[in-house]
């Protein structure tokens, strides 16, 4: 108690020295004055032209007494009321009931009961206040945001409390930024719609108490359920559409633990708009042969009440997924899925098989399986193939292969092109057909600072191209540009 009334009376000694003119008084909830007496610690607190009191542990009254220097009459006020944290019913016997209206964050209201005692005294409620919900008189009215912070009591410092900041454009987009960097977001996140709509929605908010945040036992609950009535949503739409088709991929993760079958089904609305929604992630278990991926495929369906319903289904080239065909309609029956009528080859993957042919028979230069990470800390020494396209190849990776290098080449192309936007050059992977299209047309358009870099830099000497082999990269691209 000792080191709050120092506390106290530090404030109340500040408060004086700056408006020593009025003052306004915490005092029990009656209309006698005289038991100005009982209160045994009080607190000044200057706020424009009028002092109120803060409670201690003794206080006993929510009623403040103003002082209005130039009428002269003093006006009770019942901060609790006129804030709306409770409401007041009179007794038959002339007591008073208070009801707290304190919402959690579900739209609960709290509805606590208590009654003034003989003395009209509201201390039950004052303490319900303060211990249960951490409301004084200090805090912002029900449904309005805190402006300040003041000075409190030590047990009302350790009381958890929702942040109070004046608001500003600086702080706004400061905390915004803290999210960011604590989250790894992109800078787009902030782009997001959902995070717009998020914002509206919270600034409709009828009280501070409806925006506090959910644990992430709370939030992974609600998840669970949240993606139950979505799904019922997406199974209810699917069923209204007559035929459906779908595309099917595999995909396994970069340490090869985990394996996935990716489902995606299309149709045409009733507006003859294209639709696409992802029905299916489904972790895949054991070795990845058609008859696994079609049971998994089966299930799938089954889950959203489509095993019925005729469709197509588009997959790679790959031996298992036409043994998957085969076992779905096996497992479905024709009406449902043929697989020789009704199982598409993607055609991107075609086009790729007919470009990869042209550059590992025709030009003998196949393009590695993935980019160059898994080459930082190879050799660049040049390749023995006398290849255009592998001498490009290795001498990109070359430059590619420190941060050093990249930052030389970007000044390189920013001398040489400074009307071009520089740009690091890619490299081309097995897997996309027009990456190597794309490797190849930057790399013509920055052949001067590619041929710069390549005579000034040690190391890079053996990488140099000459303007019979850029002509021979120009026509190559052109080759390519027809299968983008």
């Amino acid at each position: 108690m000792s080191f709050n009334n120092n506390i106290d009376n530090a404030e109340s000694s500040m408060s004086l020295s700056r408006q020593p003119s009025a003052m306004s008084y915490l005092l029990e909830n009656s209309d006698n004055e005289d038991q100005m007496s009982e209160i045994s610690t009080t607190r000044a607190l200057s706020r424009q032209g009028s002092m109120a009191v803060d409670q201690d542990t003794q206080e006993s009254s929510s009623v403040i007494m103003e002082a209005d220097t130039a009428t002269g009459p003093k006006r009770k006020r019942n901060w609790m009321v006129e804030n709306k944290w409770v409401i007041v019913k009179k007794l038959p016997d002339g007591r008073k009931e208070f009801r707290c209206q304190w919402e959690s964050v579900t739209g609960r209201i709290c509805n606590h009961p208590t009654t003034t005692d003989k003395k009209g005294s509201t201390s039950n409620m004052l303490n319900h206040m303060k211990s249960k919900h951490s409301i004084t008189a200090s805090s912002p009215a029900k449904g309005e945001s805190p402006i300040s912070r003041g000075i409190g009591s030590l047990d009302l410092f350790l009381t958890p409390q929702a942040p109070t900041v004046v608001f500003s454009k600086k702080i706004f987009y400061q905390t915004i930024m803290d999210d960011l960097i604590a989250s790894r977001a992109p800078y787009t996140a902030v782009e997001r719609p959902t995070l717009q709509r998020l914002l509206y929605i919270a600034h409709s908010a009828p009280s501070l108490q409806d925006l506090k945040l959910p644990s992430d036992t709370t939030i992974k609950r609600h998840m669970s359920d949240y993606y139950n009535e979505l799904k019922v949503q997406v199974k209810e739409k699917l069923q209204l559409v007559p035929c459906l088709a779908y595309t099917a991929d595999g995909w396994t993760t970069s340490n090869m633990k985990h394996s996935f079958l990716g489902v995606t089904a299309h149709w045409i609305d009733e507006e003859w708009s294209f639709r696409s929604l992802a029905i299916g992630f489904e972790p895949l278990k054991g070795s990845h042969t058609g008859t696994n991926l079609a049971a998994t495929m089966v299930k799938l369906l089954e889950e959203f009440e489509l095993d019925n319903k005729p469709f197509f289904l588009t997959t790679d080239n790959a031996s298992n997924m036409v043994t998957m065909a085969k076992e779905l309609e096996a497992s479905l029956g024709s009406e449902v899925f043929s697989a020789e009528n009704n199982h598409i080859s993607c055609i991107g993957h075609v086009i790729n098989l007919v470009v990869q042919t042209a550059i590992v028979a025709g030009l003998k230069a196949q393009a590695p399986e993935n980019t160059d990470s898994s080459h930082d800390n190879d050799t660049t020494e040049a390749e023995s193939s006398a290849s255009i396209i592998k001498s490009l190849r290795s001498g990109i990776r070359a430059i590619r292969s420190s941060p050093t290098r990249r930052e030389q080449y970007i000044e390189f192309c920013t001398n040489a092109t400074p009307k071009l936007k520089p740009i690091q050059l890619p490299l081309d992977v097995r897997t996309r057909w027009d990456s190597t299209y794309n490797m190849l047309w930057i790399a013509h358009k920055q052949r001067v600072a590619y041929n710069k870099m390549t005579m000034h830099v040690n190391g890079l000497s053996d990488y140099f191209l000459s303007d019979n082999d850029w002509e021979f990269i120009d026509q190559l691209q052109q080759f390519f540009a027809p299968f983008i």
